[in-house]
């Protein structure tokens, strides 16, 4: 009798979230369906894991050594990969260690702050593209405008708003954050939360990325309409005076190439907000029809999955479509090979002089090393 009510206790777990008593706490396992998958997904989680960590960094460094980078622009992207970096380096080795113990071992509060930060960091994510978005449009319609809202005196205001928001929306459902047996993690209990949650859920995902889908929308639209008209005017260019043409054609050039980085680098963001709502869109869809239909283990375990890899592609989205971004990572490698070079070298001198100090005045030491470094340093 015993038995039979420990096992229907179990499977209500399993699908209501656990029961939170102070003694519930130290005993949370994981579904037993989708105990085989785990194993392969924290595989998967490692992998995440080490590519998000060291392309999210990499992006930091690049934006660190290269001033290049350092634009209003990019300060709104830096702001996206310093949330991927958290995530990646902090919530997922902790998502690891869940999958391989098949279990939460950390007690209430800790489940808590885990899903209160990792609800954080996707709304952060979700505001920031917003922000991406947003100032790329302002920039083709009100340049001006562009340029008055985003003085350096306000941009630490626009980099501090996405956190403070996200964090002020989501405090206040610090006791609906449980952990879920079903996927494993400490999440929204979305039962316990309604319908406060999905209304926030709704606001997030489906107001926040349709309004970024149609602020990249209405930049497609008004860079054709400009593209167009630079067409036209060099048509009549060509029919009308032939006195300075070249000059014009150099105007014209120019204008174009402008025309073709932002293209370029409007593309890359948009690519950004593709590869977003490929990771997160499965997830919302289940979300929604969880009011009606009860998904299996694995099926939730799986859309949770998918949203990893938003985290660790933006980087080899930059490397790919952006011409800076390659040249800062660049920048980056250049630097390591020096300072790995210059350590192998002073172990080796360090080594062959018996552990005497050695002159930095004599050739091959270190006046070589220093000049090679400063030329690296040139080099950016």
């Amino acid at each position: 009798m015993v038995r039979m009510r420990d096992i229907t206790l179990m499977q209500a777990s399993s699908q209501l979230g656990p029961m939170v008593t102070n003694d519930s706490w130290a005993l949370l396992t994981c579904d037993a369906s989708a105990s085989e998958y785990r194993h392969f997904g924290a595989f998967l989680g490692m992998a995440v894991c080490a590519v998000g960590t060291l392309g999210n960094g990499l992006t930091i460094l690049a934006f660190v050594l290269d001033p290049r980078l350092r634009t209003t622009f990019n300060l709104l992207i830096l702001n996206l990969t310093l949330a991927d970096l958290a995530y990646c380096a902090l919530l997922q080795p902790v998502t690891i260690h869940t999958y391989m113990q098949e279990a939460w071992n950390w007690g209430r509060a800790p489940c808590q702050v885990f899903g209160l930060l990792l609800f954080t960091l996707n709304l952060v994510s979700i505001l920031s593209m917003g922000l991406v978005a947003g100032s790329r449009y302002a920039l083709v319609t009100r340049p001006e405008a562009f340029r008055r809202a985003f003085r350096p005196l306000a941009l630490p205001l626009w980099l501090g708003l996405p956190w403070m928001l996200s964090f002020t929306c989501l405090a206040p459902f610090w006791d609906v954050f449980e952990f879920l047996p079903a996927v494993c993690t400490c999440s929204f209990n979305r039962r316990r939360g309604r319908p406060y949650t999905s209304i926030l859920h709704g606001l997030t995902f489906g107001l926040g990325l349709s309004s970024i889908g149609v602020f990249y929308l209405l930049i497609h639209r008004r860079m054709r309409k400009v593209s167009q008209a630079l067409s036209s005017y060099g048509a009549r260019r060509n029919e009308g005076e032939r006195e300075g043409s070249l000059v014009q054609a150099r105007k014209s050039r120019g204008r174009r190439g402008k025309e073709a980085e932002f293209s370029r680098v409007t593309a890359m963001c948009f690519a950004m907000f593709l590869v977003y709502l490929g990771c997160y869109l499965p997830f919302c869809l289940l979300h929604l029809v969880g009011k009606w239909l009860s998904a299996s283990a694995l099926a939730q375990t799986l859309v949770g999955n998918l949203t990893w890899f938003n985290s660790c592609l933006n980087p080899l989205l930059y490397a790919a479509m952006n011409r800076q971004f390659r040249q800062g990572y660049q920048a980056v490698f250049q630097r390591l090979a020096c300072w790995a070079v210059g350590r192998g070298a002073a172990s080796r001198t360090q080594g062959s002089s018996g552990g005497r100090p050695s002159r930095v005045s004599e050739p091959g030491n270190g006046l070589r090393l220093g000049g090679g470094s400063r030329a690296g340093e040139g080099g950016l």
